[in-house]
């Protein structure tokens, strides 16, 4: 197993998505906050600045006014000349207007008197900014002009605002600058922090990802004080408990392997004491007879011969079965499984005879071997042959049969006993479940049996109808587990 890349998808983009976009909506309102706050401080400067002008030559234009109630003289060329002064020293202003009570221009940088229609009414004092067709962004001040009680007209002045709009264009411009490159350099921090933050739990998931589960074998991950820290060592705890749970299973498994194969033996037990019973009998009356008359040379030659037949023939017997048996290491080697099923009818021989059971042995040539245990393979053959034989009762059939699959070499063991209840089929592997009287069977053959076939990296499936018999199919992988 291999560990599959970063993706945005995953803890790692996640983080880095919600915390970016938090510290860049964050950025972006303080900026538009400073944005916001400095045009309006630049803006009233520019109204304030703009009235105050407009206070100071008001001055001018009132004593103007009052002057010229108490002589016959017009002010209006007095007051030109004052505006055509104030716009000199004010390069600024673009326009200046002075209104009479009644709303008409009295005096003005662009049109004569009487070149303007009068107002509605006056405007109260007030400063405005706004684009004007022919001169662009302008200030406004309306200034009226009064003397107590008395009201002499009004002061409008213009004041150019294309300087200020340019200084607030290049300071937006400025901060926008500033803001993205801070983004930029906080998501570049942000992304290192993060990744090197999150590098345990990579490490994590590429060690889980490598974890063999079989034996628990895998990379000690480092451990550090934190949170992820604890995760990892938690991660390193599980493994050396799954290991050791490993070895214990393996080392359970083989004792029902044994307790198994020992029941086994003592369900061969009576076929093979007749078996030992016949060669005895053999030597007892041999030995009579050379008793008899131990003078005849050539007849206690010959039944010398026979006790040293039989002697043989119980020593062959007796290393079968401890062979059997015995509680063996896992052994793995080329296994042929048609001498394996011949060898399991040689134990089990004399009992099947015995109860006049048909054994029909059909062995396909050429077998392809397998690779695995041979003791325990032949654990298995042996468990469906007599748990067929225990079905089939006496004179019924037993057939045996292997064949090549695609990779795979199949043995069938099939008989024509009475056959599994549909309610009990899928049972039949269970640990402890049997169907025999008690005293027959453990309940832990075929549960043996499906866990030798599966540590091979095979199946064992059984097939069964009531009254028309069991079909039980072993498939493994030619060569061994894949």
């Amino acid at each position: 197993m291999t560990a599959r890349p970063a993706r945005s998808g995953t803890l790692r983009g996640r983080i880095l998505a919600a915390t970016g976009g938090t510290l860049v909506a964050l950025l972006v309102a303080v900026s538009l906050g400073v944005l916001v706050v400095w045009r309006a401080r630049i803006v009233a400067d520019l109204e304030r600045n703009a009235l105050a002008v407009t206070r100071a030559f008001s001055v001018a234009v009132l004593e103007t006014l009052i002057a010229a109630e108490d002589t016959p003289a017009s002010p209006e060329s007095l007051l030109d000349d004052y505006i055509e002064s104030l716009m000199r020293d004010e390069p600024s202003i673009r326009s200046v207007t002075v209104f009479d009570e009644g709303g008409r221009v009295f005096a003005t940088s662009e049109l004569r008197p009487g070149g303007r229609s009068p107002v509605a009414a006056l405007p109260r004092l007030s400063t405005s900014i706004y684009r004007d067709p022919r001169r662009g962004w302008v200030v406004e001040v309306n200034l009226p002009l009064r003397t107590g009680e008395r009201g002499w007209g009004l002061l409008q002045v213009l004041y150019d605002a294309e300087p200020t709009r340019h200084e607030l264009t290049d300071l937006f411009l400025m901060m926008g600058g500033a803001t993205l490159s801070a983004l930029v350099v906080l998501l570049l921090v942000l992304r290192a922090v993060v990744v090197h933050e999150t590098r345990p739990l990579s490490s994590l998931a590429a060690g889980l990802a490598q974890l063999d589960l079989e034996t628990g074998a895998g990379p000690d991950l480092p451990e550090s004080d934190d949170e992820i820290g604890a995760v990892v060592g938690q991660f390193n705890r599980m493994k050396r408990r799954l290991a050791q749970s490993r070895g214990e299973l393996v080392s359970a498994q083989r004792q029902i392997y044994h307790a198994e194969r020992l029941a086994s033996v003592g369900r061969l037990a009576s076929g093979v004491a007749h078996e030992v019973n016949n060669p005895l009998n053999g030597i007892r009356s041999c030995l009579w007879a050379i008793r008899k008359d131990p003078d005849d040379r050539a007849q206690t030659a010959e039944y010398l011969t026979l006790i040293e037949e039989g002697i043989s023939r119980i020593e062959e017997i007796v290393q079968k079965l401890l062979g059997f048996a015995r509680k063996q290491s896992k052994q793995t080697s080329s296994v042929g499984l048609n001498d394996e099923a011949r060898t399991v009818l040689a134990l089990l021989s004399y009992r099947l005879e015995k109860a006049g059971v048909t054994v029909e042995l059909d062995l396909a040539p050429d077998l392809p071997a397998v690779t695995g245990d041979p003791g325990l393979l032949q654990e298995v053959l042996m468990n469906l042959v007599l748990n067929a034989f225990d079905a089939v009762g006496e004179g019924g059939r037993v057939a045996i049969r292997t064949s090549a699959g695609s990779g795979t070499v199949v043995v069938v063991v099939e008989d024509d006993g009475c056959g599994i209840a549909a309610e009990d089929l899928p049972r039949v592997f269970d640990p402890f479940f049997t169907t025999k009287e008690p005293g027959k069977g453990t309940g832990l053959g075929l549960s043996v049996a499906l866990g030798i076939a599966e540590a091979h990296g095979g199946t064992l499936a059984v097939a069964s109808r009531p009254g028309q018999g069991a079909r039980f199919t072993l498939t493994l992988p030619v060569g061994g587990a894949a």
